[in-house]
């Protein structure tokens, strides 16, 4: 089974823009990448050549990812960033970070965070990816899932379902309407697996207020029968 690491970079803009003359005193805007890194295999295992061409694939896809979400800040950007951290005395920061919540042996799950902080306040948004360790190519969700209507319907319920149980127990807390939000955000794109079942998420300030948090519900895979096309395997 392929192991990974990760690997974090931290990069800051302090320069002066378009025909803004002084370099500023202190840096205005800092990013920060974190992505995984893979190796084929880990120590005592044999290492296929397959494994090897996927490592090296998706290494190079995360790893140019962020450093192009590193390098490539429009100019517009950097002058809203100067903007605000003269106003809130703090600088301003894009945060990449990157996670692998199901490593198995034919499918690879990984989601981004992509943060952004003003000098007062945090937004978060996720990005998923599913990945075939065979070829090497991205799964779309209907390879996944039966994406009908009455799927839907059956996990939007169960979605429900687990967010009532959780406001009653008063371990998070949604909006009084979060019934009708789930169903209206709800989407078979925003999904990765984690190893007892599908995760589904919603960007931060959806379902509360914070918009510095993702919500996420897991549906275990015995619950998703006549829903999932493919059950991973660890």
């Amino acid at each position: 089974m392929r192991s990974f690491t990760f690997e974090t970079q931290k990069k800051s803009f302090s320069e002066p823009v378009g025909k803004m003359e002084q370099k500023a005193e202190k840096p205005y805007l800092l990013i920060r990448t974190r992505y995984p890194v893979f190796s084929p295999c880990e120590d005592g295992e044999k290492e296929k050549p397959s494994e090897k061409r996927f490592c090296e694939k998706i290494n190079r896809f995360y790893a140019e990812s962020a450093e192009r979400f590193a390098s490539d800040v429009p100019p517009k950007d950097r002058k809203k960033a100067i903007f605000l951290a003269e106003k809130s005395q703090k600088p301003c920061s894009f945060v990449w970070h990157t996670e692998v919540p199901f490593n198995g042996k034919e499918l690879l799950s990984v989601f981004t965070d992509i943060s952004g902080f003003d000098g007062e306040n945090t937004v978060k948004r996720r990005f998923c990816a599913l990945w075939s360790v065979s070829d090497g190519s991205l799964l779309m969700p209907k390879k996944v899932f039966f994406t009908g209507a009455k799927q839907r319907k059956n996990v939007v319920k169960m979605l429900c379902d687990i967010a009532e149980s959780n406001a009653r127990r008063g371990i998070f807390t949604y909006y009084d309407n979060f019934a009708a939000i789930i169903n209206k955000h709800f989407s078979f794109d925003s999904f990765y697996f984690v190893p007892n079942g599908a995760a589904f998420y919603f960007d931060g300030g959806l379902l509360s207020p914070r918009t510095e948090e993702v919500t996420v519900f897991v549906a275990p895979f015995e619950k998703l029968e006549g829903i999932l096309k493919i059950v991973p395997e660890q």
